[in-house]
């Protein structure tokens, strides 16, 4: 039943179960471990819509658990189950779908807002900027070493990444070895100068890692030009 099981396991985590409205007794460390793994599966069952025979759940574990013959054809069971798990991953991609359409609308509005805002840049690319410092040094190539302080957020505000935490060294990078907005950006500062830059998702991060598919706003000050690393 090893792939009855993988089936049922792929359900069970999809989704996080919700809290506990009223405990039931139940004691003993096995029959704990039991009673939490079916309220987790009904749990499960419950929130995705699914018709469930409970009655018929509760014979196939302890069939399965016994190891009586199955009341079904291994070959069907393994059919259903099939099945089943192409239901989960249909309803993971669509979700997914979903989550992507959101945060890419939440950010071509953004944009569209922001490049009305007096003192905004906007360039051909879809990288918008606002000068907070400009700097008097030289403007770096796409090959060049530089020096930088950058902090990067979400568009609600959260924290990804920032350099002055930690040891709050500057971050040495090879211009063309970050993402595309920050890199388009820094062969236009120059040394000294301090921007505020508005990425939207295909410059940033593309659909690649936790902010996949989502602008970001970095703050970033050039330092200086150094041999790239």
């Amino acid at each position: 039943m090893k792939t009855a099981l993988t089936a049922i396991l792929t359900v069970v985590f999809l989704f996080p179960a919700p809290p506990v409205q009223a405990a039931s007794k139940v004691d003993g460390t096995v029959a704990r471990d039991s009673y939490s793994l079916g309220y987790q599966i009904g749990t499960d069952l419950r929130l995705k819509g699914r018709e469930m025979d409970a009655e018929a759940m509760v014979t196939g574990v302890e069939d399965g658990f016994s190891g009586k013959t199955p009341a079904l054809d291994q070959g069907e069971m393994n059919r259903l189950l099939t099945e089943l798990k192409k239901e989960v991953v249909k309803a993971r991609r669509s979700e997914k779908k979903q989550a992507v359409e959101g945060y890419r609308g939440e950010g071509r509005q953004f944009l569209a807002e922001n490049a009305k805002v007096q003192g905004v840049t906007v360039l051909s690319s879809g990288l918008q900027y606002t000068v907070i410092r400009e700097g008097a040094g030289r403007t770096p190539g796409s090959t060049s070493g530089v020096l930088i302080h950058y902090r990067g957020t979400t568009l609600e505000g959260q924290e990804f990444y920032n350099s002055r935490t930690g040891d709050g060294e500057p971050d040495k990078v090879r211009v063309d070895g970050v993402v595309k907005g920050l890199s388009e950006a820094l062969q236009l500062m120059k040394e000294g100068s301090h921007w505020k830059l508005f990425i939207p998702a295909d410059l940033a991060y593309g659909e690649r890692g936790p902010l996949a598919d989502r602008m970001v706003i970095m703050e970033v000050e050039l330092l200086s030009i150094v041999d790239a690393p």
